[in-house]
């Protein structure tokens, strides 16, 4: 199965930058292991436990190897975040990290050699709510979805103006009309219904999420 079947974002430009940095975000925070990858972090995943002699009791022998089999387990969570890195990242820009194992530094690095100024990453969400907007166009529809709450979170996170994230929600509801009727149906009867506006946007990011996580789990 190819990586397009799996439906990955891939970091083929500069323009990539903030959906692919989002997606590697998500998939090691659901795997417990972000602390070990943020950039902006300290904690490293590392061993420290001494191995017991032989003579060592049975109490020592045994927590050691339950230890042991907590950062196994922690380790493998972290290299397949690492794994993910690898396979998405296109072959030009794999010379940035050349030489580079850890997953914070593979991260670092690629920032430092391509990552937008906050002038494009906040031109970059506006494009991509406009594209949004337009419904499914070439995108597959499992993308298409996914890529909403991410838009949510990029525009709360680079604080655009003029785009909040009723307008965001309201953006979606309108553009589901030909990709899913019912539920738009749905939303703009719960519109009808509900007093507050907060409720609603609360109603539909949380429809937003669910979908979302639907297909990224």
């Amino acid at each position: 199965m190819s990586i397009k079947d799996h439906n990955l974002t891939l970091l083929n430009s500069r323009e990539d930058w903030t959906n692919w940095i989002n997606s590697i975000e998500d998939l090691a925070v659901r795997n417990d292991v972000w602390s070990y990858c943020d950039p902006e972090g300290i904690e490293n995943l590392v061993f420290t436990a001494t191995k017991p002699s032989d003579s060592a009791s049975k109490d020592t022998i045994q927590k050691y190897h339950s230890l042991q089999a907590i950062y196994d387990s922690e380790r493998k969570k972290y290299d397949k975040v690492s794994d993910r890195i690898d396979l998405t990242v296109c072959q030009e820009f794999k010379q940035h990290y050349l030489g580079i194992h850890d997953v914070r530094g593979k991260l670092i690095a690629l920032a430092d050699s391509i990552q937008p100024t906050a002038k494009d990453q906040k031109q970059n969400v506006r494009t991509e709510f406009e594209k949004l907007k337009k419904g499914l166009s070439n995108t597959s529809l499992d993308k298409w979805l996914s890529r909403w709450p991410a838009l949510v979170n990029n525009a709360k996170r680079y604080k655009i103006e003029n785009l909040s994230e009723s307008q965001i929600c309201d953006a979606f509801i309108e553009s589901s009309r030909e990709v899913n009727p019912p539920f738009y149906n749905y939303m703009k009867s719960k519109e009808a219904q509900v007093e507050s506006e907060k409720n609603l946007v609360k109603e539909a990011a949380k429809t937003m999420e669910k979908i979302s996580n639907a297909f990224l789990t």
